[in-house]
């Protein structure tokens, strides 16, 4: 990047990725946009450019564009130069792994009324048959017997758009019971605990690495007033007790990370009659995921994939699985 210019107020970062490196690119940029990220997605046939509309979701698509905003300031070059640094290294992670490695470019933009244009282009999002995601400002009545689910669109991962996210709070929504004690590994937004929450889910568990995650999810819980039943861990799996058991563990997470979750003993925190729900995975992963459930002892009941209306294509899978042995008990949080 050159010199700044001071006749435009804002930077526009468009990045190109795949699906699979589309959430760790959404974590890095949104490090540096100041008013949210955008996500949609790269199809032929695809042209409206609502961020928001949720009509592409069925779309046989594996290419995205994330976009994301810096306000020109002096410390611009400053900003530009480490946010390449931070897309560097995902391009070596990218490269290692057989990844397509991301495609970044900027251009100069004049201002923009952003609450205007959020609320413009969000519209409420009904996944399932009870629940409909909609943002804060939202003053549209909820049609009877529907649960409203509030999350703050400021970001592109988490609200509900993703097919991924949506697959797995159907999964929520056909498997939580009353006074369920539920585990959300990856929690981002909240949006599967607070779902599971207004299920009539007792306690919910979230832990993610990511702070500013832990902060969404503490927000959203607020808005939803589920707070009091939500708890947040900033950290890993490491960080839950081998003492505790959940009824309903969800994971909408990259396919690298649950396959390494599998390899980590992650089914000893399944209930005897409990229920795991993997999404975050693309349909050519999807075998391998299952033989390592097979491996450690568990047994898909459901998969269920996103696909476009009339025909069998597909791609995002979620899995849903229980113990093949149902032989120990579990305590209680307390």
């Amino acid at each position: 990047m050159s010199k700044t210019h001071t006749k435009h107020k804002w930077l526009e970062i468009s990045l190109t990725v795949d699906s699979e490196t589309a959430e760790a690119a959404s974590e890095v940029l949104s490090r540096f946009s100041c008013k949210g990220i955008s996500m949609e997605p790269i199809h032929e046939n695809y042209t409206n450019k609502n961020p928001y509309d949720t009509s592409f979701i069925t779309e046989n698509y594996k290419n995205l564009i994330l976009r994301g905003y810096i306000e020109i300031t002096p410390n611009l070059s400053k900003e530009i130069k480490e946010l390449d640094q931070s897309i560097e290294i995902l391009n070596m992670i990218a490269l290692r792994s057989d990844l397509q490695p991301l495609e970044i470019k900027y251009e100069y933009i004049d201002d923009i009324d952003w609450n205007s244009t959020w609320k413009e282009q969000y519209k409420p999002i009904k996944i399932g048959k009870k629940l409909v995601v909609i943002p804060p400002w939202s003053t549209t009545n909820p049609v009877d017997k529907t649960i409203p689910i509030i999350i703050d669109p400021g970001q592109a991962f988490g609200t509900g758009i993703h097919p991924s996210t949506q697959l797995c709070i159907q999964a929520i929504e056909n498997h939580v019971k009353p006074g369920h004690q539920v585990l959300d590994i990856g929690c981002g937004s909240g949006i599967l605990s607070i779902a599971a929450l207004k299920l009539q889910a007792d306690i919910a568990i979230g832990i993610d690495i990511d702070e500013e995650s832990i902060k969404s999810s503490q927000q959203n819980a607020e808005l939803n007033g589920v707070n009091s039943n939500f708890h947040l861990i900033r950290g890993s799996l490491n960080c839950i007790s081998k003492k505790h058991s959940f009824q309903l563990v969800v994971v909408n997470i990259l396919y690298k990370t649950i396959i390494h979750l599998l390899n980590n003993k992650l089914t000893n925190i399944i209930a005897p009659n409990g229920i795991l729900v993997l999404s975050g995975i693309l349909k050519e992963q999807s075998c391998t995921v299952e033989t390592l459930l097979s491996n450690n002892n568990l047994e898909i009941i459901s998969k269920q994939c996103m696909s476009e209306e009339d025909n069998n294509i597909c791609d995002w899978i979620s899995l849903i699985c229980r113990h093949k042995k149902h032989n120990r008990k579990y305590p209680k949080i307390s």
